[in-house]
């Protein structure tokens, strides 16, 4: 990548694969998501996110299109149940398969399968709250719905989809305003005594995560709500980032006094604490747009990819 001052001096990034933007939807899914999806049943967690500037394609590349255009997201449900279908008729074994769908907005988590407040009586939306206990985040008032096949999944994925803050701005014409996060449990069928809420009954988890895209306000000419949507947007993204570091340098220096994580500083990173600490696999797909006028973003974006990387 040529950085800015002139010939020769480049940024350098080692990453696991590389995609061209003509990479197939299908390619791009099973270089990355579906060991971690296999994964599930043999009871690894794990945590997928898609990061990069605004209008990078990262809601493409997780949501997608139909058909052969769908996204690591549908695919992943796809994969999951025909592995429990596979298992439940083939074993002793019998799972169930429980989601939730949330956004994170302005620094407070929505529940996306929630009824839509009335907006001819000026309802506001339901703010759901952070619990912890015994070492784990809680998201009261989140909803965990068990979905008993495919279709019931994808029904459940766009409903929520339909009810994610976007909005247009200079850079993108149908712009993520919030984070959304997909979770998936795995949960063992143990009849009336099956509780998802219950962490001792969750065989496995993993959450797929559509970032928003970091973005400047010179360049979108956002004002108002969309510049307070772009500086929470920014400021969680930055937070991420500062977690990325603080969690490489521990693990490059063992012998010396651990660096703080700031978990705390955002929603984004506090929701996935336990996954960070806790030996789940990660991917981070680190989305760049090749517009010279994107330098900065995508440098920062490649940047904190790497960092990733090596955790």
């Amino acid at each position: 990548m040529q950085a800015n001052g002139g010939v020769g001096d480049q940024d350098k990034y080692r990453f696991t694969r590389v995609f061209g933007p003509g990479t197939p939807q299908e390619s791009l899914y099973e270089e990355t998501a579906l060991p971690m999806v296999k994964g599930l049943f043999d009871g690894q967690n794990g945590l997928i996110f898609a990061y990069g500037p605004t209008n990078s394609g990262k809601t493409f590349t997780i949501q997608g299109d139909k058909g052969e255009k769908a996204g690591i997201l549908p695919r992943s449900l796809s994969t999951v149940f025909n592995e429990v279908d596979e298992r439940n008729a083939n074993s002793q074994e019998d799972w169930t398969v429980w989601v939730t769908f949330m956004e994170i907005y302005n620094e407070n988590v929505y529940d996306l399968l929630d009824v839509p407040p009335d907006k001819t009586k000026n309802e506001p939306r339901k703010v759901c709250k952070l619990k912890e206990h015994n070492g784990q985040v809680h998201i009261k008032g989140l909803r965990e719905l068990q979905v008993r096949n495919l279709e019931e999944a994808k029904q459940v994925l766009r409903y929520g989809a339909r009810h994610r803050q976007v909005a247009e701005t200079m850079m993108n014409d149908v712009s993520s305003r919030s984070h959304s996060v997909f979770n998936i449990k795995l949960v063992p069928n143990r009849g009336s005594e099956t509780d998802p809420t219950e962490p001792s009954q969750v065989y496995s988890k993993l959450a797929i995560v559509d970032l928003a895209g970091s973005e400047r306000a010179l360049k979108t000419k956002a004002t108002g709500e969309r510049l307070k949507e772009a500086s929470n947007i920014n400021v969680s993204l930055m937070n991420l980032g500062r977690c990325l570091e603080a969690l490489r340098w521990n693990q490059i220096n063992p012998n010396r006094v651990a660096h703080v994580v700031p978990f705390r500083h955002s929603k984004l990173t506090r929701i996935f604490q336990d996954h960070f600490l806790n030996a789940s696999k990660m991917v981070m797909i680190v989305a760049a747009n090749p517009n010279p006028s994107d330098f900065d973003e995508a440098r920062q974006a490649l940047t904190y990819g790497a960092i990733a990387k090596e955790i």
